[in-house]
């Protein structure tokens, strides 16, 4: 028995990914990081065959994953796997000597994205999923920080990290139990948080001068919207690169030294038609280049047209004021709206009373849901309002006369009256008062229960 020859250990096993919604997302993350890479070299060429070719890799390399991912065999995407590794050196082998002189870095990348196509036919854990959004990541912030980069960049590395974070996000919530639905709705919620926090970034967070940011506009440490630039700074410098940058460079500093007396508005939207300008980017990136800029100029005419009418200033705090406002009405929202049920309820007692007394017991179900009592699936309106479990006894008394009128004309042949209507809404309105007094009810620990089952 040999003492000194040690047993390796086995490698934790990785949970299997669990939907095919996660590959999709992270091929298009690594497609677009691709097309990144091709076009911080586009003015070496070959950025339509570079589109198609990493267009094949990638269909090739994530349909292999689409296939073999619910499959239970260990071996599936082998062969696919070793041929997609077999043009990976080759490629490298043959593209060293040129891309060394350009850049060992870039030729890092390439090698790093090319493995990574290769090792996606077999991606079906969770550690080959997290390794290759680390690859597009990694990738993403080499491209990001090279000396050539600037802001048009963000073309292709913007939809490469939104749709590498949505696909965290999709893995995460095809563990929890939730509807199709839903999963859309936290999706749109997710980008719509992510856009509000760049913009928030853009305007107000301080940036190095260093470090190679030169897709961001100014390098000043004061963060954008708060120091007005100089001549050949901020956003009319904006993506001042050289070579196989934009390829305006001191021209940018020229045109923001022409835009001095302009907003930074302005000086911004000149930047970016300047960008436009170069003949090496994409016939389809700079028509939305202009597009974006026509928009955003019509827009700042809008606004300092309507402020020019209004002459009103905005200054920072107003915005906190409307944060403010906000959260108060999110914060209040079943008192304010049960109170706006309430009023319409009173102007249409003499039009409509039916339709008065309807209104005035759904303002009293919003107030109830505000304080947890939430109607159940099959239940009643009767059942719904005794079940919660603090009423006091004269409010008790008062629910069941609501509901005795309410049930005398919806399911009897009674005819709904004006004094009816009143009555109703005035007796809804108290209970809605008292209820804003009295405690939540307690959300149960496991389940909502449901109906009853019906016995045959």
């Amino acid at each position: 028995m040999n003492l000194w020859r040690r047993t390796p250990a086995a490698a934790p096993t990785s949970p299997r990914l669990g939907t095919r919604g996660v590959v999709v997302l992270t091929a298009l993350s690594y497609w677009c990081t691709c097309m990144a890479l091709m076009y911080l070299n586009r003015r070496a060429g070959g950025m339509g065959f570079g589109l198609v070719a990493w267009s094949l890799w990638t269909w090739w390399g994530f349909q292999g994953a689409w296939k073999h991912m619910l499959t239970q065999e260990a071996q599936a995407g082998r062969k696919r796997s070793i041929a997609m590794g077999s043009v990976t050196v080759l490629v490298a082998v043959l593209l060293f000597p040129g891309l060394l002189r350009g850049g060992a870095i870039l030729w890092l990348c390439l090698c790093l994205l090319l493995i990574t196509g290769a090792r996606a036919p077999r991606m079906r854990t969770d550690r080959d999923f997290y390794l290759a959004l680390l690859v597009i990541m990694t990738v993403g912030f080499w491209l990001a920080t090279d000396w050539a980069s600037d802001w048009t960049l963000w073309f292709y590395l913007g939809p490469a990290w939104l749709w590498g974070a949505l696909a965290l996000a999709w893995h995460h919530a095809a563990q929890a139990p939730l509807a199709g639905w839903k999963k859309i709705a936290l999706a749109c919620g997710f980008m719509a948080l992510v856009v509000t926090l760049t913009s928030s970034l853009f305007l107000w967070a301080p940036r190095p001068p260093s470090l190679g940011f030169g897709f961001l506009p100014g390098g000043d440490v004061q963060g954008w919207a708060g120091s007005r630039p100089e001549a050949g700074e901020g956003p009319a410098a904006l993506g001042a690169g050289t070579a196989r940058g934009s390829g305006y460079g001191g021209a940018g500093g020229q045109g923001g030294a022409g835009q001095a007396g302009a907003s930074d508005w302005q000086a911004l939207i000149h930047a970016m038609r300047h960008s436009a300008q170069d003949g090496s980017i994409p016939q389809w990136q700079r028509r939305a280049m202009h597009g974006i800029a026509d928009q955003g100029q019509a827009l700042l005419e809008r606004w300092q047209s309507l402020q020019q009418t209004l002459s009103i200033p905005y200054p920072p705090w107003w915005w906190l004021l409307v944060l403010a406002a906000a959260w108060c009405g999110w914060h209040w929202r079943y008192r304010i709206g049960v109170q706006l049920g309430l009023l319409v309820a009173w102007g249409l007692q003499p039009v409509s009373p039916w339709l008065s007394m309807r209104l005035s017991t759904r303002s009293l179900d919003w107030a109830l849901h505000g304080k947890g009592c939430r109607a159940l699936p099959g239940e009643s309106r009767r059942e719904h309002w005794l079940r919660y479990p603090h009423w006091p006894q004269v409010a008790q008394a008062w629910v069941l006369q609501v509901l005795d009128a309410y049930g005398s004309v919806r399911f009897g042949d009674a005819a709904a009256t004006v004094d009816q209507a009143q009555r109703v809404r005035q007796v809804a309105a108290t209970l809605a008062d008292i209820l804003h007094e009295l405690p939540a009810m307690p959300r149960p620990a496991g389940p909502a229960p449901g109906p009853a089952p019906r016995t045959v």
